[in-house]
């Protein structure tokens, strides 16, 4: 289901024309108050769950670690959320660049600063990100509910289905340069 997201990000984002120059900023604020420290004990206990539940691997890990995470630490940790939503995730250029990047394209509201990532274990930046993380989880739980119970997901056709599960194989070919199976893969989706 993220997978499909993704895409349908990607193509439609695109094909918008995009506003350039324009005068109106608008600073999305988090709503939460995340820097009380009921919500960040609150955060660590549930990220420590959720990583326990999906096998994290890295270092032990504990509520210390979580309270002020290195940034190896936290490059350990949010590149195995980033693998959950695919499975083939790796860090090509620059972590920082990449984690805002990533954060943006998923549609996280609030913008998530370069300087807070690079000193993320630090007081002021720490609970920003940390809220981040959970937006994260909650999001990969979002999908989990959805792929275990299908039918709860009434939010697309079997049309926009049918041409996602077409986009999602007709790339997969693209990218191996299987021109001869695509072929044979359009016609079917034509049919």
């Amino acid at each position: 289901n993220i997978f499909y997201f993704l895409l349908y990000f990607i193509f439609y984002s695109f094909s918008k024309p995009s506003i350039r120059g324009s005068t109106l900023s608008s600073r999305v604020v988090d709503s939460r108050d995340i820097c009380s420290k009921s919500f960040m004990n609150s955060s660590i206990r549930t990220l420590l769950n959720f990583l326990v539940e999906r096998g994290y691997d890295r270092d032990a890990i504990n509520p210390k670690v979580l309270t002020r995470p290195s940034v190896k630490d936290f490059h350990n940790i949010i590149e195995f959320l980033f693998k959950q939503l695919d499975p083939n995730f790796c860090f090509a250029d620059r972590f920082e660049d990449e984690v805002v990047t990533m954060f943006k394209h998923l549609g996280y509201p609030v913008p998530i600063s370069k300087s807070n990532i690079s000193a993320v274990g630090s007081p002021h930046a720490w609970p920003s990100i940390m809220a981040a993380i959970m937006w994260l989880c909650e999001l990969l739980n979002y999908d989990d509910a959805c792929v275990a119970n299908p039918a709860a997901d009434d939010t697309e056709d079997l049309s926009d289905k049918a041409f996602y599960a077409y986009l999602a194989e007709s790339y997969g070919l693209f990218l191996q340069g299987d021109d001869e199976q695509h072929s044979v893969l359009e016609q079917e989706f034509q049919d």
